[in-house]
């Protein structure tokens, strides 16, 4: 009769931290992969001014004012003047 090895739960762990950097691994060159002519041109094609985000959320926070406040009736259209 052959004997049967027992599994062991550490192995099973180990297979699974293994699975787990095989798909990070996979997703990281994924990911260079689809960015590739800007990875090596990050610090010179990178917009660096952050006007249009900030005045989007200054907007959204100018819409909440206007309608929770009930100062401002028509106070939606004025986020944009």
């Amino acid at each position: 009769m052959s004997e049967e090895k027992p599994i062991k739960i550490f192995d099973k762990i180990e297979k699974d931290k293994l699975f787990s950097l095989l798909a990070v691994a996979i997703f990281f060159v994924f990911s260079l992969i689809m960015t590739f002519p800007l990875i090596f041109h990050m610090s010179d094609h990178i917009p660096d001014s952050l006007g249009d985000p900030y005045y989007n959320i200054w907007a959204m926070s100018w819409n909440q004012h206007a309608i929770f406040s009930g100062d401002h009736p028509g106070g939606l259209l004025l986020a944009s003047s």
